[in-house]
């Protein structure tokens, strides 16, 4: 069987299991954009790295974890989705055009001036808060895992790429 069609097959298969669980009531909605986030970042390493699926991918992972701290964290400001969404240009740098071997620098570098701008501005004003150095317990406990797993999966996008299996 083709590489592809059993990438689309497991896509099918979570997609409409996450479905099902959603109409069951047993996991919240959003949960379906996290589907949709990990079809496209699978597309992009399965269909030659194609930056067209990385980065909706990262966007909707940023748009998923937003939605879903907002759930969880009742009154979560908006400026953290400007620091979620400036992460998502920083992931496509380091996931894609890191790695591109080019001349061109504004080629390479281009997620690195949106990314660096809407974290920044979202630094600056969360800097300007009088409660900024005492952050929610709730938000850190999130903060933390999300960080881990990410970390995670470029340790293991790295160590496929080195040793050269798929």
């Amino acid at each position: 069987m083709d590489r592809k069609n059993v990438l689309l097959g497991i896509i099918l298969v979570i997609v409409g299991a996450v479905m099902g669980l959603i109409a069951l009531e047993i996991i919240p909605g959003i949960s379906m954009l996290f589907v949709i986030a990990g079809g496209f970042l699978a597309a992009y390493f399965v269909f030659g790295r194609n930056i067209g699926f990385l980065i909706p991918g990262c966007v909707i992972t940023a748009i998923a974890a937003y939605s879903t701290w907002n759930q969880m964290v009742p009154g979560l400001d908006g400026i953290y989705f400007l620091l979620l969404l400036g992460a998502a240009f920083i992931a496509v740098f380091l996931i894609h055009t890191m790695h591109l071997q080019t001349n061109y620098w504004g080629e390479r570098y281009w997620p690195l001036f949106p990314g660096t701008i809407l974290t920044g501005i979202a630094g600056l004003t969360l800097s300007q808060r009088p409660n900024y150095w005492d952050l929610d317990r709730k938000l850190f406990s999130l903060i933390v895992p999300a960080f881990l797993v990410i970390v995670g999966i470029l340790v293991l996008v790295g160590g496929n790429r080195r040793t050269g299996t798929k």
